[in-house]
């Protein structure tokens, strides 16, 4: 009698058991992710691939694509593959491009604004120049560009200009006289080299080394980064340390695309714009001396340093054109700039 209740009690528990799994709840299921509409930004430049410029904007689309967790999409078009500056600054107003980053010289087509950084010899050290750009003076800069249809983000850096021709060493003024010399598309760069005696010849910075290579023009003017980057040192012999200009670049992008973002999505670019720039100018720096010990090392050029004497002649005669200059300039942004160099 025993056995058989335990046996009974055995099979009334393993019915309980089997019904109890037949009714049991099916687990819940996770919610599906909501699917982030992707946007492709479309970044191009003027600067070659390796350079300063390029690997500046490569760190921006690893920053914007990693924080926006899949927002943005970074496409990277360097070497002037969308095409010179200033067809890519219309294309920022029209719509028809996202992102470019152009010296300040080209800018001069569209606003009077950044013409001040056109003054030779204006900005004497890297110190200031940075204490300019990411003060009052270079927040008004940036501001600026939005009546013409452009944001602008932040300032990466070019670098002191400097020279180059394949026909002779140039230490002073007069050995100027009648070099044919590329130039950027703004009318101080071209007053100043008529002034210095040469033949100054307005170009896209895409068409340089051709015209370099077939004698087109004598010589060129650029920072060493993009002299090295471009292979201008290959079809010029001569480098003249001038540092006539210091030379900013400006991360722009297309005020009709920018306003279409949320206030988020805006902040995010704004926020990985200004990380390219500080890191893009250490960049440029270590670039600027490395490749000027290799252009030394190579022994096929001739790098000449300007003598204090004739470099104050330089400096003087160009400072002689700034009162014919500040009449072309924004009254307001170059009185700023002028109050931070007096810092």
């Amino acid at each position: 009698m025993y056995k058989k209740t335990i046996a009974l009690l055995l099979v009334l528990l393993l019915a309980f058991s089997v019904v109890g799994c037949g009714q049991r709840e099916p687990a819940a299921q996770k919610p599906a992710e909501p699917k982030v509409e992707t946007y492709t930004i479309r970044f191009g430049m003027g600067a070659a691939e390796g350079s300063s410029s390029h690997i500046g904007a490569q760190r921006f689309k690893e920053i914007l694509e990693r924080e926006s967790k899949g927002r943005f999409k970074v496409d990277l078009f360097p070497g002037g593959q969308l095409g010179a500056d200033l067809s890519m600054m219309q294309g920022l107003q029209m719509g028809t491009l996202d992102m470019t980053m152009p010296a300040t010289a080209p800018i001069a087509n569209l606003t009077n604004t950044f013409l001040v950084f056109d003054l030779p010899y204006l900005v004497p050290d890297i110190a200031t120049a940075d204490r300019i750009l990411d003060g009052p003076a270079g927040q008004a800069l940036l501001k600026s560009l939005e009546p013409v249809g452009i944001v602008g983000l932040a300032f990466t850096e070019n670098g002191f200009r400097h020279l180059t021709n394949s026909a002779r060493e140039v230490k002073k003024v007069e050995d100027l006289k009648g070099l044919k010399i590329r130039v950027m598309q703004n009318p101080i760069h071209i007053d100043v080299f008529k002034n210095w005696g040469a033949i100054p010849t307005p170009m896209p910075f895409g068409e340089v080394f051709t015209a370099l290579e077939q004698k087109v023009v004598d010589g060129q003017e650029n920072p060493i980064p993009l002299i090295f980057t471009s292979s201008f040192h290959e079809v010029n012999k001569f480098i003249s340390l001038t540092g006539h200009v210091y030379s900013p670049f400006v991360i722009m992008f297309s005020k009709s695309i920018f306003d279409k973002f949320t206030p988020a999505e805006q902040e995010m670019i704004r926020k990985a714009a200004r990380e390219m720039a500080l890191y893009q100018r250490e960049v440029n720096r270590k670039q600027k001396n490395d490749f000027l010990e290799r252009i030394r090392q190579g022994g096929k050029n001739v790098v000449t340093e300007i003598a204090p004497a004739e470099r104050q002649r330089f400096i003087d005669s160009a400072r002689a054109m700034y009162p014919a200059f500040e009449a072309k300039m924004d009254k307001a942004i170059f009185d700023q700039v002028m109050a931070e160099l007096r810092k």
